[in-house]
């Protein structure tokens, strides 16, 4: 037998939404027919099925579908991994999503793979650009490859002789020692550590991890680091050609 799939958005209450409309459309609430051009978002009705219901069947089509990378974080998804985490604070996360964006790590594109543009006041005379929807976390060149480099190993693929995973360098990029830090702070302000002791041991952490990956490091794999630095524009090109992004709206295609 044949599966059906339906999804309807129920909007309980519009909130800022009765002002911006275009939230509505953006997450496929449908508006209520009235008569009037467009419909009314002022109460939002969805179609009530019940077991039994004859349904005519207005279009049948074959589609042939292919797989898709998972697609990127969004910035509201990231600060709820960094609270999860317990990575900064209420006050301090958007300096951190700030600061990845800053040293290009990550560029920021709505959901067609489109740098985000900065917001502007509209030129008079001129027509207006198309919104932008989503705030994506897309990685760079750079910040892929700076991940690269904390790999454990050299350019042969020997593992180096690092004290335990506990200390490795690729332990540079893990959540856990940010998160480590903030709490050693939270213990400074409770009076549970000594401030330091504290600033004195992690600044050995760190400078024994910058030597073991000084050390990791071979000609071979700084060159591939520098080959792999290409243009933001020619690595958000081929995510979109294996289809990282959704499809730009007619409007749009072409720019």
């Amino acid at each position: 037998l044949p599966t059906f799939q339906l999804e309807q958005v129920s909007v309980d209450y519009l909130g800022f939404a009765g002002a911006c409309r275009w939230v509505l459309r953006d997450i496929g609430a449908a508006p209520r027919p009235d008569g009037n051009k467009g419909g009314s978002y002022d109460k939002i009705s969805n179609v009530v099925f019940e077991v039994g219901m004859i349904m005519p069947i207005r279009d049948a089509r074959c589609e042939s579908c292919g797989t898709k990378p998972p697609r990127f974080l969004q910035e509201h998804e990231l600060i709820e991994l960094m609270d999860k985490n317990r990575i900064g604070t209420d006050a301090s996360m958007a300096t951190h999503v700030k600061n990845i964006v800053d040293r290009n790590y990550v560029v920021l594109c709505d959901e067609t793979g489109t740098p985000l543009r900065p917001p502007r006041p509209p030129v008079p005379g001129q027509r207006p650009k198309p919104r932008q929807i989503g705030r994506y976390l897309v990685p760079t060149p750079l910040g892929v490859g700076l991940l690269d480099l904390f790999r454990k190993g050299d350019d042969r693929g020997i593992k180096m002789n690092f004290s335990d995973d506990h200390n490795s360098p690729a332990l540079l990029s893990q959540p856990t020692i940010r998160a480590q830090m903030e709490n050693e702070v939270a213990q400074i302000a409770s009076s549970a550590l000594d401030k330091n002791s504290v600033v004195m041991q992690n600044l050995a952490w760190f400078e024994a991890r910058y030597n073991e990956l000084e050390a990791s490091l071979s000609r071979t794999r700084i060159n591939e680091f520098s080959k792999s630095l290409i243009p933001t524009g020619t690595s958000l090109r081929y995510w979109k050609s294996i289809e990282a992004f959704e499809s730009a709206p007619p409007q749009q295609l072409g720019k």
